[in-house]
This record gives C-alpha cells, structure tokens and sequence, in this order.
C-alpha cells in the first residue's frame, strides 16, 4: 500500500509563525514534525497533550 500524505492548512499571525519556526529551527525540528507528533500523541492518549483550560480571573 502507498504512503500517502493528507494536508493540514492552518490560519495564524505572521508574527507568531515567523517566532514559532524559528524557535523549532533552533531545536532542529520542522513544522511538519511537530504537527506530525501532536497528531500521534492525540491518537496515543485520546486527549490534547497540554492543558487546554482558561486562567481565573
């Protein structure tokens, strides 16, 4: 069976892509990995691996 790859298009800032990919091309990991682990983590653990709750006021 051939790999195949999907496609994950995602809106953000400029500003906070340009200090995201340079702080994982810092640490030597491109956008794609990292989306890449995010989504196996989430099917590992059927949950978010960060916490995704408000502060207190």
């Amino acid at each position: 069976m051939p790999y195949k790859d999907a496609t994950v298009t995602v809106h953000i800032d400029p500003e906070d892509k340009r200090q995201a990919e340079e702080i994982l091309d810092e640490l030597g990991v491109s956008v794609s990995l990292l989306v890449k682990t995010l989504y196996r983590q989430i099917i590992l653990t059927h949950r978010v691996p960060f916490s995704m709750e408000l502060p207190e006021p």
